[in-house]
């Protein structure tokens, strides 16, 4: 409502964060485009925004709303003990692959809505120091033939460039640079990946064929540890 951007259009987080930049999304696109109208720039966001944020949470997470009260943080189970033991699917007859992700933000950057060049290649040398010494070899995008962008895409091992939902949310800015893959394997058909720089800092992804649910979740939860 117009209350609610008088009362927050001159806020900003210690990174600089405003509303105009949380809102991009929503305003950039033609009236009755599908769109995604709210794009959190940084962790304190949350906090600063929370008239507007709160409610549009509170609505899609189905949760109880109390604006005097701070957010909880989701506590995640990647043990995989706690999983049913029932498997799916074990002749394969119906379940082609399974893939689980996880999407991550790295702390003291801002989401990558809002992030700048040297952020991205900042997180992009994180996540290159990290997997060296693994097993498989991470690539950039901008590192890649046609041939192989294309094929990688096709094989859903790889994102997409970015489409006009993504490029109004700040997503797509100074595509490619600074995105890349990692695959524990680019002989076969990879258990690991690992995208830099999509649409949060890291998403780690666990996919095998068939149903594993277990396999494909154990592997999940080694990568994030």
């Amino acid at each position: 409502t117009r209350d609610i951007y008088d009362q927050l259009k001159q806020r900003k987080t210690v990174n600089g964060v405003s509303l105009e930049d949380i809102i991009q999304s929503g305003v950039c696109l033609p009236a009755g485009a599908y769109r995604l109208g709210v794009f959190c720039g940084d962790p304190e966001s949350y906090k600063t925004f929370r008239e507007l944020l709160f409610p549009i949470i509170k609505q899609h997470h189905k949760v109880s709303y109390n604006p005097s009260r701070t957010l909880q943080r989701f506590r995640t189970n990647m043990n995989p003990e706690a999983l049913l033991k029932t498997r799916l699917d074990t002749n394969r007859d119906y379940i082609l692959y399974t893939r689980m992700r996880l999407a991550r933000s790295i702390s003291g950057f801002r989401f990558a809505p809002c992030m700048d060049r040297s952020d991205r290649r900042k997180v992009e040398r994180l996540v290159q120091d990290c997997v060296n010494t693994w097993d498989g070899k991470y690539i950039s995008v901008s590192e890649m033939s046609n041939k192989q962008h294309h094929e990688l895409v096709k094989l859903q091992y790889l994102f997409p460039d970015p489409d006009e939902y993504l490029i109004s949310a700040g997503l797509g800015r100074d595509w490619p640079d600074a995105r890349g893959i990692y695959c524990d394997t680019w002989d076969n058909t990879p258990n690991v990946l690992i995208w830099c720089n999509y649409q949060d800092h890291v998403w780690i992804i666990s996919n095998n064929k068939g149903g594993d649910v277990q396999g494909v979740f154990t592997r999940l939860s080694q990568a994030n540890a």
